[in-house]
């Protein structure tokens, strides 16, 4: 008997994780346990190692807030703070707000925003300089001009993005256009951008309609020399991208929604390539029956990564994308007003960090527990029979509540340890089993 639960167990590798996520509060602004009466976002959290982070905001459209923590997101210092009115910028009209942030070294931060504008410091804060990319002083439409990414490779090379690409080869002090081989974009299809190393550089772009120079609607785009010559690859079903992210040079993600039909209301989508982006396939559908898009994206490595929506919500991944498990963050919604658009960044940190609005900031902590490889009389929780065909029990020391969910991170069943629960009109697959703080796997045959 002791060796038939090996087996199983070794089969569908069970490990306990304990998580939870902190909230931290950014300093200067108010009581987090009061409703916010103005719009408060944080733009964007970047990490150039594992505790040296950044994230700025945008306070209601007047100040400007960047913030700095030297231990992984636990504690923030407000490094700079000004009335966009009050910042010198240049003697003509235009608008800026913060909207992309990227740290390649814990003294480097570099801000993109509205107006072609980059803000960028080389000493941790202490000074900030504005740069100018050749799209400030063009006479163009504001949205054309709005830096919605700024990534680095590395404290030397890196890209901005607005519907046009932008490549830095001394560390953000001057940016020359990569001119992308799309004419015909949609107004909606700002997309995205990711750097890969010196000279290679893909894009994810929405065109108005087919055309030579953009032969599918929703098309993915490879360089490997700056942009003198382009791949294409059909990337349909990555409608609608809020974010994309690449691991390296072969894995990555986009997330968005699909449109139900109904209003502005979108159904979550995930997407993902394991082979840089020639090929696209669904990894996530459909699991936040209440319709709300993931936002953002990011992964510590090509397995461990983490999707968030607003409002909390958070679904994490340790198989590279293969299977999804709630992660929730749990706020009172009426008093933190957690519904502008989130950001995460689990880049180079051990653990994520996320803001998903008013003026906080959460980390997630997570402690490894034991493997379960004892027999009843050993372990605290066994799962009996498993594999399993149509009734099983969770068995336990003591009665615990027990929740079920399909391999989408679906919840499927709430009970109690030591009662036999039927199973055999579950679809055949793996499905997860939470008990306390312990999450356990079993295979529906």
């Amino acid at each position: 008997m002791k060796k038939i639960l090996v087996v199983l167990l070794l089969l569908i590798n069970v490990l306990s994780i304990r998580t939870e996520w902190v909230r931290v509060k950014l300093k200067e602004f108010g009581d987090p346990n009061q409703p916010v009466m103005t719009e408060w976002y944080i733009r964007g959290i970047d990490c150039s190692d594992s505790l040296n982070c950044y994230s700025v905001a945008d306070v209601g459209g007047v100040c400007l807030a960047i913030y700095r923590s030297t231990d992984a997101g636990r504690n923030w210092e407000l490094i700079y703070l000004k009335d966009y009115d009050t910042i010198k910028w240049k003697p003509i009209n235009f608008t800026f707000l913060p909207r992309s942030l990227a740290s390649p070294t814990k003294n480097k931060c570099i801000i993109g925003g509205d107006s072609g504008i980059i803000f960028k410091t080389d000493d941790g804060g202490k000074n900030w300089k504005r740069v100018y990319t050749p799209i400030f002083y063009e006479d163009t439409w504001e949205l054309y001009k709005r830096i919605s990414l700024v990534q680095m490779l590395d404290s030397t090379y890196g890209i901005a993005f607005c519907r046009r690409l932008f490549y830095t080869n001394d560390g953000g002090e001057s940016w020359k256009e990569i001119n992308l081989p799309i004419t015909n974009l949609d107004n909606r299809g700002i997309g995205w951008a990711n750097i890969i190393n010196q000279t290679t550089i893909y894009v994810k772009m929405v065109c108005f309609s087919q055309s030579d120079s953009c032969p599918y609607k929703y098309t993915f785009l490879r360089t490997y020399d700056l942009g003198k010559t382009w791949e294409f690859y059909d990337a349909g079903v990555t409608e609608n991208t809020r974010k994309m992210y690449f691991a390296d040079s072969l894995y990555g993600w986009i997330v968005g929604g699909v449109s139900n039909g109904v209003g502005d209301q979108e159904i979550a989508k995930l997407c993902a390539t394991t082979d840089g982006g020639r090929s696209w396939f669904v990894q996530f559908y459909d699991s936040l029956k209440f319709l709300m898009p993931f936002m953002d994206v990011s992964f510590h490595d090509r397995y461990n990564g983490i999707a968030v929506a607003r409002a909390g919500l958070t679904m994490i991944t340790s198989d590279g994308g293969k299977t999804w498990f709630p992660d929730n963050i749990n706020e009172d919604l009426n008093k933190t007003l957690f519904l502008s658009p989130p950001v995460v960044c689990w880049r180079n940190v051990k653990q994520p960090i996320y803001s998903g609005g008013a003026y906080l900031i959460h980390y997630r902590v997570s402690e490894p527990l034991e493997v379960l490889d004892k027999d009843i009389d050993g372990s605290e929780i066994l799962i009996v029979p498993n594999p399993v065909e149509n009734r099983l029990i969770i068995q336990g020391n003591k009665d615990e509540n027990v929740t079920i969910y399909n391999s989408l991170g679906e919840r499927i069943i709430e009970t109690h340890t030591n009662e036999e629960i039927e199973i055999r009109e579950f679809p055949p697959g793996v499905y997860f089993v939470r008990v306390g703080s312990k999450i356990l796997k079993f295979v529906k045959m």
